[in-house]
């Protein structure tokens, strides 16, 4: 008799606990795809839209194809690399595998935009291999990425490597501007080397 009482507390409890039926659109889903997605998806700000494209956004999400993020974590130190994090995937998938529930309308956001990391505006961009004066980097945009995979790294004149940003699978259709979460100070005589030849990129500052 005991172990029925606690085969269906244990249930009860599991239940009560089942956070894939508390994920809705307005809630979590909108605000993750206003600041990954709306920018390229504007679309998606239309909740009728997001649901009916609820199993492509899921597989897009699971593959890491989208959001188009095209920079490894971890090299180099990119403030709006766009990926999600897992707890964030997880969020997405849950949502569509409970059937894209919307939830209250009334707590979804009224007032979308896309990040302003998109619309931010360095002042100067250069494109070289070799710094014949110091600068300051704060972003990098693809000018021409050949490989899959390319790593691009400051070789100052002591030897020293820093890594900038690895591009990974990168799309020149979702042309965009990666900005460093901390300027790098690099000095003249600085040069810019990559993994994979014909690599063209520009530093701004």
């Amino acid at each position: 008799m005991k172990s029925v009482v606690w085969l269906f507390l244990i249930a009860t409890v599991a239940s009560a606990h089942d956070v894939t039926t508390q994920i809705t659109w307005s809630r979590e889903v909108s605000r993750l795809v206003m600041r990954h997605c709306y920018s390229c998806h504007p679309e998606f700000k239309n909740y009728q839209q997001a649901q009916a494209k609820a199993k492509a956004i899921g597989k897009s999400v699971l593959e890491h194809t989208m959001p188009p993020s095209e920079a490894v974590k971890g090299f180099g130190d990119i403030r709006n690399d766009g990926a999600l994090t897992q707890e964030q995937i997880e969020i997405v998938t849950r949502w569509v595998q409970a059937g894209a529930p919307e939830g209250d309308a009334a707590v979804a956001p009224k007032d979308w935009k896309p990040s302003a990391f998109t619309t931010q505006k360095p002042e100067k961009e250069w494109t070289g291999t070799t710094l014949d004066s110091p600068m300051t980097v704060t972003a990098i945009r693809a000018k021409s990425v050949p490989a899959e995979s390319v790593k691009v790294l400051a070789q100052k004149p002591d030897g020293s490597l820093v890594p900038l940003i690895w591009f990974y699978r990168y799309n020149p259709k979702f042309e965009r501007t990666y900005y460093l979460r901390k300027p790098v100070a690099l000095p003249a005589g600085t040069k810019i080397v990559t993994s994979a030849p014909q690599t063209v990129v520009a530093l701004l500052h």
